[in-house]
């Protein structure tokens, strides 16, 4: 914080100093061009009898969070790319900090915004969908993240079931989330290389990394296994008409943990839209995703979707609604995990063009014979610098 404080008093020179523009954290120098940008972001959550998705808590917490984004450009071609984040993990949760860097890479890119081709190599956020690039907290309109994103599904990522009773049985558990995986562990910081360019209204991607959707943040950074767990992702975008944005995705590659013997893939395909009119802005993904697991007959599917709205109030204050879904398929006649539904409500203020106050409330409801009480408050508070 300190070095911050710094950046931000020689930003304030009204001559300038050591080549800083006046009011940003701005260095330039020949064809050298740096901006330290960040958000800083606390946030309380009121959890029910129990924490619902990815959440890891008992009681009611305070979750701060520091993230450093530093973008520099080389020339007319290179950009490197650096976020660090300080907090309590990627997921919230009680207790605990670490600091990390998220994402790192460099990127080549040749041509001009709409009719362009990039080349990016290190370590970077999924392609997949439409809420990953929105996901931080002064974009995202609500606090949490979509059910897709977040609901604890009983795939294991380290011991596999002993057979179709001992997976079935998982159903009727709290959730083992040091064991089981998410469809899409978002944002899915991986490792790899990611090809992509725009053409007019088509834009296109294809990334070759070391994690598939589910797998777990542990699993996201370089290692020299990484060329044995090869994952491909790929999405397709286009507009189709003004204010329409249609994006088709696919991944497949090895989710399980690193030393665990055997491999089993997962296949994820979906579609993202996103519509803007006015005061009004709608998103939505559909996925559907299979599941290898040892010990099955039968590969595990299920299908998730959310969708979300949002409208401008005022200037400064919007409301926002969320609504998803999870459903899974059969085997032997009997689903394999519980059907779950999610339900946002929220709204956001923005107090300052860059300080914005956000309240949610989430409901959670599963099928089965009890319920989860998995219910949930949320505020925040974010500034972007």
């Amino acid at each position: 914080m300190k070095v911050l404080l710094l950046l931000f008093l020689l930003a304030q020179d009204d001559e300038g100093f050591l080549g800083f523009d006046p009011g940003s954290f701005r260095f330039t120098e020949g064809a050298f061009d740096v901006l330290v940008t960040g958000i800083a972001d606390l946030e309380f959550y009121a959890v029910d009898r129990t924490a619902p998705g990815l959440i890891v808590a008992d009681d009611p917490f305070l979750q701060p969070r520091l993230t450093l984004f530093l973008d520099a450009g080389i020339g007319d071609h290179f950009v490197v790319f650096l976020q660090a984040r300080a907090d309590r993990g990627l997921d919230p949760r009680e207790g605990g900090s670490e600091v990390r860097a998220d994402e790192f890479y460099l990127r080549y890119t040749l041509g001009e915004e709409e009719r362009s081709l990039s080349l990016q190599i290190g370590k970077f956020a999924t392609l997949l969908g439409n809420f990953v690039v929105r996901h931080d907290s002064m974009q995202n309109p609500l606090v949490r993240a979509p059910l897709p994103y977040d609901h604890v599904t009983t795939i294991g990522d380290r011991v596999p079931p002993a057979d179709l009773s001992g997976q079935l049985a998982r159903r009727d558990i709290d959730d083992l989330k040091d064991l089981w995986v998410p469809m899409i562990w978002g944002p899915l910081y991986h490792t790899g290389a990611m090809l992509f360019g725009s053409l007019g209204d088509f834009d296109a991607r294809l990334a070759l990394t070391n994690a598939a959707p589910s797998e777990r943040p542990e699993e996201w950074n370089p290692d020299k296994d990484d060329f044995d767990r090869v994952a491909l992702s790929a999405r397709l975008g286009f507009i189709p008409l003004f204010g329409f944005k249609v994006g088709l995705n696919a991944a497949h590659g090895p989710y399980r943990r690193r030393g665990v013997p055997g491999r089993e893939d997962q296949t994820l395909l979906g579609v993202d839209l996103e519509y803007s009119f006015g005061h009004l802005l709608l998103f939505g993904e559909l996925y559907w995703s299979q599941w290898e697991v040892s010990n099955l007959a039968e590969d595990l599917s299920a299908i998730a979707y959310y969708v979300e709205a949002r409208y401008k109030l005022s200037p400064g204050l919007y409301v926002a609604a969320r609504w998803g879904q999870i459903h899974f398929s059969s085997i032997a006649g009997e689903a394999w995990d519980r059907d779950s539904w999610r339900a946002e409500l929220g709204a956001g203020y923005f107090i300052y063009v860059n300080l914005l106050l956000k309240a949610e409330y989430e409901w959670n409801e599963t099928d089965g014979p009890t319920d989860s009480g998995d219910n949930l408050g949320a505020l925040s508070l974010s500034l972007a610098f």
